[in-house]
């Protein structure tokens, strides 16, 4: 059935665009709820995740007694990396369960750990015994770090990062509730009218397509976005007075003002270091080691030391940093290749730089 056109007028160009948003509304409205709900909840998570800003704390002079270096890292940072399998890696060997050996490789480091005795329960934390157990489950067991023990390597990354997770969610810190409750409004807001205008529309497929979306939005979002507890805030207040004792030691040492804090000697520099390398303090903590002792001394003791063997130490502030920067870059490349082949050659240059002088 066709109509002359002098019966029925076209409609102009205004009432077709009226038309079509009034068709449209609820698709649009759902669309525009969804890309708010995304920046919401990305910008949210971005600031939720950095450490807490402290004002004045006290200093601390040892860590919180039954926490291992990787726990405060994880607190601190609401998340696992490779320093903090790095530093209760180190902190394994400082306890005279392990042994870390750097080999020179042409130009670069090789890494190697030996486990030295049984015993791995007797390691002061879980996450500890369970990253020994997973990564050498046997005495005089050994590892390279390389891309053939990647899935060995793999199974200890998640079994230690299993373990800390465990121990501190939901204890130690959990759902963010205000982010949450701002998500879940902004979702609420934006899917109510859509669905609304939408519901004689042609568009309430579309629109019910994009309202169901914002679920696994919603989902990742509480999964991801974390606060600390009472007590996980007086853990970060406590690690936080750790890590600027450490990184004020040094200062102190070369003034000459010891405060409060014990002697500096090479047995508290070796039980601290994992700490300090977990709070990003290694290198002041060495230069306060070496401040504290003599340069001379702090090498001839580094070089002692029963859980380290390989390249000669001929500089703290190399060694510091291989222990930190190199072995984390070194895991990461491990067990990550693809991802962090970046961050395996920024380790591999360090690597190399602690080869031609430790």
């Amino acid at each position: 059935l066709a109509f002359p056109k002098d019966i029925a007028a076209a409609p102009e160009p205004r009432q077709q665009v009226i038309w079509w948003l009034r068709d449209h509304a609820g698709l649009i409205l759902a669309l525009a709820g969804w890309l708010v709900l995304a920046i919401y909840c990305v910008l949210r998570w971005q600031r939720v995740r950095q450490p807490l800003v402290f004002g004045v704390v006290p200093l601390r002079h040892e860590p919180p007694a039954g926490f291992s270096p990787a726990g405060l890292r994880y607190i601190r940072r609401v998340r696992y990396d490779a320093r903090a399998f790095a530093a209760d890696l180190l902190a394994s060997a400082v306890d005279d369960h392990l042994r870390i050996q750097r080999v020179p490789q042409g130009a670069r480091t090789g890494w190697r750990i030996d486990r030295t005795r049984e015993g791995a329960h007797a390691l002061p934390t879980m996450e500890q015994r369970a990253l020994v157990s997973a990564l050498l489950p046997e005495p005089r067991d050994t590892v390279k770090l390389r891309r053939h023990s990647g899935e060995r390597i793999a199974r200890a990354w998640k079994a230690h990062e299993t373990a800390l997770r465990r121990r501190f969610q939901p204890a130690l810190f959990g759902a963010h509730r205000g982010a949450i409750v701002g998500a879940l409004a902004i979702a609420v807001a934006s899917a109510g009218p859509a669905l609304w205008f939408s519901r004689h529309a042609p568009s309430l497929p579309a629109t019910l397509l994009v309202v169901a979306s914002m679920a696994p939005v919603l989902l990742a979002f509480v999964m991801l976005v974390r606060e600390p507890t009472a007590e996980g805030r007086r853990l970060l207040a406590h690690a936080e007075g750790l890590r600027r004792s450490m990184a004020s030691a040094a200062k102190d040492a070369r003034r000459g003002v010891g405060g409060t804090a014990p002697q500096l000697d090479a047995a508290r520099y070796a039980r601290l270091l994992p700490y300090a390398v977990a709070l990003d303090v290694e290198d002041a903590w060495t230069s306060a080691f070496a401040a504290s002792v003599g340069a001379t001394a702090a090498r001839n003791a580094v070089a002692g030391f029963p859980w380290y063997r390989g390249i000669t130490v001929t500089d703290l502030g190399r060694f510091s940093r291989s222990m930190g920067d190199s072995l984390s870059a070194r895991l990461a490349a491990v067990v990550h290749p693809r991802r962090r082949r970046h961050r395996e050659t920024g380790g591999d240059r360090a690597a190399g730089e602690d080869t031609r002088q430790a």
